[in-house]
């Protein structure tokens, strides 16, 4: 199927066949993370790291806040990425406590156009089951090499 755009006439696999494969692969998805019917369900090309300048392009703006919490190595690539496209807050930092405090003592900006934080930071071995998110701003998780579980999506923007 990654060469899609190239095929022509035989056995090779028809726009038909991707149509019918993305088409399983979005109900599949759902099922297992009990996506609701009116969340969108995007494939995207290029993993977290392609989402760290994606996330402040299309929920941010220049002048915008955005809060990020950072819980390691990727949460540090968000923040780094996210500071070319808008103002960022950091909520909550686990260097300045233990990751457990991190998640307990989150000082979310009241104008935040979003919440970013990073639950599975793979690289140091931390991964938070939990996080309190608020009604009043969109909260965007990055899932770096996460197992396949439940989340209740309608929590995120």
């Amino acid at each position: 199927m990654a060469q899609l755009g190239h095929v022509g006439d035989g056995d090779e696999p028809s726009r038909k066949d991707f149509v019918g494969i993305a088409e399983r692969a979005e109900a599949d998805l759902r099922e297992l993370l009990a996506v609701p019917a009116n969340y969108k369900v995007l494939f995207l090309q290029g993993g977290a790291t392609a989402q760290f300048a994606a996330i402040p392009l299309n929920l941010g703006a220049p002048d915008s806040v955005a809060d990020y919490v950072n819980t390691g190595a990727w949460s540090k690539k968000a923040i780094s990425e996210a500071k070319r496209y808008c103002k960022v807050n950091v909520a909550a930092d686990a260097a300045a406590t233990t990751h457990r405090a991190c998640a307990r003592h989150l000082e979310a900006h009241a104008g935040a156009a979003y919440v970013h934080y990073t639950p599975n930071e793979t690289i140091g071995g931390v991964e938070f089951r939990s996080f309190r998110t608020s009604a009043t701003c969109r909260w965007w998780r990055t899932f770096p090499r996460r197992s396949v579980a439940p989340i209740d999506v309608s929590r995120f923007g």
